[in-house]
C-alpha cells in the first residue's frame, strides 16, 4: 500500500484533485473569482476573462503590495509537497501553514480552487479557515462587510464537500491598512494571523461563537492596523447564497461559463453580514 493510500479519505481527495490539476490543461475556478463576484459579477467576469492576470486591473499599487505579500509569504513558510503537506496534516496533531484546497464539480465538469491566507488543522481537521484583505481606506478597517466573508467560507465548503469534519471550523478575516504594511510589515501580518489560527488549533473543541454572527477578536499581539473577526462554519446555512445578488455557487459559476447574465451591485453593498442578512429577513 502506497502511502497516499494510508491516507484518510478526505486528505487521499485532496491530494488526488491537486494531482488532477496540476496535469489538467484546464485553469481551475477560484475562490477569490467567486468571492469577487459577490461585489460585482459583471466587473468580476471582466477581471475572469482578462488574459494579462492580476497587474490589468488592480490599481498598481495594489499589485505591488499583493506581490510583495506573496514574496512574505514565501520567505516566512517552509516549502513542502503536497503529498507531504497532507501526509503531516492526517498524522500530526496540529498543522498550520497556506496550501490550496480543491474540489470537481461533476455536473459542470470544473475544478474550484481556494487558496487560504493561513489554514490551521487540529488532528487532521480543519480547525481555522483565515483569509486576509488590505484596505486601502483606513476606514474600511472599522466594518467587515457581507461579501468579504465569501472567500474563506467557500473555502470551507470546499472542505465540508470533500469530506471533512468541520463541526468545530472557524472562518475568519483579517483586514490590514496596506499603507501601514509594506516591505518590513508584510512578515508581522503573516505572524498575526498565525497567531490567531495557532489559538483555535491548540484548542480544536472550545467553542464560543454565536450561529451566523461574525465576533471581534482581538488578542495582545494584533495592533491597530490589524482587524480580525471570526465566524463559525455551519454546513447547513450557506452564507454565499445569503448575500449579494443571493446567487448560489453553481449560480455564479454559470457566469463565468457564459451561460447566465452577469449581473452588477448587489443590493447589500456597504453592509456587514449581520445587516445583510436583517435586510433578507
Amino acid at each position: 500500500m502506497s502511502t497516499e493510500d494510508r491516507l484518510p479519505e478526505p486528505h487521499r481527495t485532496q491530494l488526488r484533485l491537486h494531482q488532477e490539476i496540476a496535469e489538467s490543461d484546464h485553469e481551475p475556478l477560484l475562490a477569490i473569482h467567486l468571492h469577487k463576484a459577490k461585489f460585482h459579477q459583471a466587473k468580476a467576469l471582466d477581471e475572469y476573462r482578462s488574459q494579462d492576470g492580476p497587474r490589468s486591473f488592480l490599481d498598481p499599487s495594489v499589485f505591488e503590495k499583493s506581490m510583495s505579500m506573496v514574496a512574505a509569504r514565501t520567505e516566512t513558510s517552509t516549502s513542502v509537497s503536497a503529498e507531504q503537506a497532507w501526509q503531516e496534516i492526517a498524522s500530526e496533531e496540529t498543522w498550520i501553514g497556506a496550501l490550496p484546497v480543491q474540489i470537481r464539480r461533476e455536473a459542470q465538469d470544473v475544478y474550484l480552487r481556494g487558496y487560504p491566507f493561513v489554514i490551521g488543522f487540529a488532528g487532521g481537521k480543519p480547525r481555522v479557515v483565515l483569509n486576509k484583505i488590505l484596505v486601502g481606506k483606513p476606514g474600511n478597517l472599522k466594518r467587515v462587510y457581507a461579501n468579504e466573508w465569501t472567500r474563506p467560507w467557500v473555502i470551507a465548503e470546499i472542505l465540508d464537500a470533500t469530506g471533512f469534519n468541520t463541526e468545530n471550523l472557524i472562518v475568519a478575516t483579517l483586514k490590514a491598512d496596506q499603507q501601514q504594511y509594506g516591505e518590513p510589515g508584510l512578515s508581522y501580518l503573516k505572524e498575526v494571523a498565525r497567531k490567531t489560527v495557532g489559538t483555535f488549533v491548540q484548542n480544536p473543541e472550545e467553542q464560543f461563537l454565536e450561529p451566523k454572527s461574525p465576533t471581534k477578536w482581538t488578542p495582545d499581539w494584533q495592533d491597530g492596523p490589524v482587524r480580525t473577526q471570526l465566524l463559525q462554519y455551519e454546513t447547513e446555512w450557506s452564507l454565499f447564497d445569503g448575500i449579494g445578488h443571493g446567487d448560489s455557487i453553481r449560480d455564479v459559476i454559470e457566469v463565468f461559463r457564459d451561460n447566465r447574465e452577469a449581473k452588477g451591485t448587489p443590493p447589500d453593498r456597504g453592509k456587514t453580514l449581520e445587516e445583510a442578512l436583517m435586510a433578507r429577513v
